[in-house]
């Protein structure tokens, strides 16, 4: 019982600094980024010979919001440890 009780004094600081991190968005932004790069349009083949005009903002839109989001995880990042004294 003491073990257990051990174990999860070790797993709720791993996983309240990975929710401070916001890893699980981070991760499904990226994954729908990346996905979007697969994308082939069948009319319109303006930009790259692949993606139409108004697809192409929504490629853009994403990545910057990625960046976005990496950039504010690093941040918040510094910001947590800097407040628990790591």
């Amino acid at each position: 019982m003491d073990a257990q009780a051990e174990g999860e004094k070790r797993t709720l600081p791993l996983l309240s600094r990975l929710l401070a991190l916001r890893i699980g968005a981070s991760l499904g932004l990226a994954l729908f980024a990346f996905s979007l790069l697969l994308y082939r349009s069948y009319s319109d083949h303006s930009v790259f010979g692949i993606w139409s005009y108004p697809f192409f903002a929504v490629v853009v839109a994403a990545f910057l919001a990625l960046l976005l989001d990496v950039v504010q995880t690093r941040d918040g990042r510094w910001t947590y440890r800097w407040r628990d004294g790591l």
